[in-house]
């Protein structure tokens, strides 16, 4: 068994994470990539923003969705039911439905990438990806 204990502190924000149990090479390899915090952001990639950012108030549902994304779930595959969820327990209600449009949009403008059928699909936001990361991904990890 093996536990996992991350602490994040950026200013006034702190994050905790742990994970704990029997994690294979592929789910530790996934909290590394996850870990990235400083991607280099492309055009069409999503933003770092900033907390500011994401209570703006003239930001549209879109805008502050591919915000939330970007600070929530960096580098992580995910849900729409998790995106729903947990954008609801920050904002208040939003319909699956809303969050499942925007994230096709998102998708179809480069935004994110997918992977699944529909019963199963996975989001995750697109980065333009250095040699640096490209030769540190690629590195094989030994546990």
């Amino acid at each position: 068994m093996m536990k996992i204990s991350l602490e994040i502190v950026e200013g006034k924000m702190k994050t905790n994470v742990t994970f704990e149990g029997d994690l294979s090479k592929k789910r530790v390899l996934q909290l590394i990539e996850a870990l990235d915090f400083q991607p280099t952001p492309t055009e069409t990639s999503c933003a770092l923003p900033s907390s500011s950012d994401l209570t703006d108030e003239t930001l549209t549902v879109k805008e502050r969705l591919r915000l939330f994304l970007r600070y929530e779930y960096p580098k992580v595959w995910f849900t729409s039911i998790e995106v729903k969820e947990h954008y609801e327990r920050a904002f208040g209600n939003i319909p699956l439905s809303t969050v499942s449009t925007y994230l096709a949009r998102m998708y179809r403008e480069g935004i994110l990438e997918r992977r699944g059928n529909r019963a199963q699909r996975e989001y995750r936001c697109i980065y333009a990806r250095t040699e640096d990361q490209k030769v540190a991904q690629d590195m094989p990890l030994h546990l």
